[in-house]
């Protein structure tokens, strides 16, 4: 078992289907992580677009000079978009799942998606 400070975490999985989750997801990409984001269909292409052309998307961090245009395309490239968690969570590192969504838009249950990990994932939720 390894202990906290030497666990690697790789593969995240962001559920949700707000702006700040999708943010989440976009900060994580752009630190090197393989993310999921895993929203209901309808809130998927919404945050793609916030991700990469939303007020503080990835667009706006390379015209402000705070990321390269190659670090965009590395985020991108590292993240996904999906309305079907579970597979995705049973190979996650990390999954983090916020369940406070404005407009009630789709929240998997915490108990469904826990029974989806591994033992060593961790389980992140406000």
């Amino acid at each position: 078992m390894n202990s906290r400070s030497d666990r690697h975490v790789e593969r995240v999985v962001v559920l949700g289907g707000d702006r700040a989750t999708a943010g989440i997801a976009q900060v994580l990409a752009v630190a090197g992580h393989e993310v999921t984001l895993c929203s209901d269909a309808g809130t998927l292409a919404a945050a793609r677009a916030e991700v990469d052309g939303g007020r503080f998307g990835l667009l706006a961090a390379v015209d402000a000079g705070r990321i390269g245009s190659d670090e965009r395309r590395g985020a991108l490239e590292r993240l996904t978009f999906t309305a079907e968690p579970d597979e995705a969570a049973a190979a996650a590192d990390l999954v983090i799942a916020t369940y406070d969504t404005p407009d009630g838009a789709w929240t998997a249950p915490p108990a469904r998606i826990e029974a989806t990990l591994a033992p060593e994932t961790i389980l992140a939720c406000n």
